[in-house]
């Protein structure tokens, strides 16, 4: 399988061509809201935060620490 991103500046063009894209048996078409991502992320950036103030978080010492997606 190959994925690939497309970013197209003209939004009538581009519902054409998904349009057309959407006709074909082996294409497949997974619409991803940035918006979303954006407003996801703020949030889990806000819980943190109110999790500092509140005092809810513990120390670092002898922690392991996995960072994902990254």
């Amino acid at each position: 399988m190959q994925q690939l991103i497309l970013n197209i500046t003209n939004e009538s063009k581009a519902r054409s061509l998904i349009n057309f894209l959407k006709q074909l048996d082996f294409v497949e078409i997974e619409k991803i809201s940035t918006d979303n991502q954006l407003k996801e992320f703020q949030k889990g950036i806000a819980e943190s935060l109110s999790d500092l103030k509140n005092k809810k978080v513990s120390s670092w010492k002898n922690k392991k620490l996995t960072i994902k997606n990254a």
